[in-house]
């Protein structure tokens, strides 16, 4: 899932996000709202772009649970959902059948 971390206050200042405050964020939420997924968050500080990476079937449950996020770190802030994405394995296919 590709998200873009929108701020409440909605000003364009330079804020010193952090991919562990991220990745606690998205955790937590994750864990209080469905248990333990596997989670993996890369972040862009300069251009406040996240890309969370999930198993497949999992990424309901991810996406679903970062609706309840409304604070990063020490910043009131929520995910917004840009693209939702994955790969279909062809050779794994071809072999089933």
């Amino acid at each position: 899932m590709l998200c873009e971390v929108v701020y409440v206050d909605n000003k364009r200042i330079q804020r010193n996000l952090n991919g562990q405050d991220v990745f606690n964020a998205v955790k937590n939420a994750v864990m209080k709202y469905h248990g333990d997924y596997g989670i993996v968050i890369y972040v862009n500080p300069s251009t406040n772009i996240v890309l969370v990476r999930a198993k497949r079937g999992a990424h309901q449950m991810v996406q679903s649970a970062m609706f309840f996020i409304n604070k990063i770190g020490t910043y009131d802030a929520f995910l917004r959902t840009l693209h939702i994405g994955g790969i279909y394995c062809y050779k794994y296919n071809i072999v089933m059948k």
